[in-house]
């Protein structure tokens, strides 16, 4: 959901209309924002409802239209009043947004340098979008991008030499130690880090204190899961399971031993 605040709705404002937004009477001066951008689909207009949405992971925006909209709110210490109400908000870093239309400012000028402290005070700057009419396509990917968040808050990194950048706040990336069992496991044909994490997930749960990469191994690519009680995992089924076999070198009726679980 997408809320605007009730002044960037008149003539004035270079705001574009954006399909399906609600309308807010006091969103800026609650909060600093000319916009926010929400997963939640309650109300947006009392300061207990924006802190639902705040706490629920929702942007606040703060957008300067034009390179003279941003260069008037530098003298007249509007940007500087904005984010001081997001601070007493309490809206986290990651949700602390300004948003730029037009050409980025000249390093060292007075406006550089206000965008600067933007992000020094504890901001966050977007890159400039290149006309104003941009803006309702941003706020739709950023509305995705928040629902992706809330689905999968934490981005497991597999690989080394994949960069990341901790926000602080969404999907927090957390590399795997190199010792870590679901490093092998997603070299197996069809197994992605999801899957990996599920299995592992699954033998540390019923082989607590003695799990391993071979049991883990041994349970996946068991010929009759049925037969010796395994569970199940969600997304793994007989392709799957013969692939491994295949990967692992298993002919029929040959399977790893099981430590720690026996089968009937």
């Amino acid at each position: 959901m997408i809320v605007v605040d009730k002044s960037e709705t008149n003539k004035r404002s270079l705001l574009p209309e954006i399909e399906g937004a609600r309308i807010s009477p006091n969103l800026e001066e609650l909060t600093g924002a000319d916009l926010m951008i929400t997963t939640l689909t309650i109300p947006a207009h009392t300061p207990a409802l924006l802190e639902k949405h705040r706490d629920h992971g929702a942007l606040f925006v703060q957008g300067k239209w034009s390179a003279s909209d941003l260069e008037a709110s530098v003298i007249d210490g509007r940007l500087s009043a904005s984010l001081a109400r997001m601070l007493a908000f309490k809206i986290p870093t990651a949700s602390r947004i300004l948003l730029l239309v037009g050409e980025t400012p000249v390093v060292g000028s007075r406006e550089w340098s206000a965008l600067s402290k933007f992000l020094d005070r504890g901001g966050r700057v977007e890159p400039p979008l290149a006309t104003w009419d941009q803006i309702p396509k941003w706020c739709k990917l950023k509305e995705q991008h928040l629902a992706e968040y809330r689905k999968n808050p934490i981005q497991w990194v597999f690989t080394p030499d994949e960069t990341f950048v901790d926000n602080g706040m969404f999907q927090i990336p957390i590399e795997v130690p190199k010792s870590d069992p679901r490093r092998v496991l997603i070299q197996c044909p069809g197994i992605g880090p999801a899957l990996a994490t599920r299995w592992w997930d699954e033998v540390k749960v019923c082989l607590p204190l003695t799990a391993t990469l071979f049991d883990v191994l041994a349970w996946m690519s068991w010929e009759d899961p049925k037969a010796a009680d395994l569970p199940q995992i969600e997304g793994y089924g007989p392709k799957k399971r013969a692939a491994c076999r295949q990967w692992l070198g298993l002919t029929t009726g040959v399977n790893l031993a099981l430590t720690g679980k026996e089968t009937k």
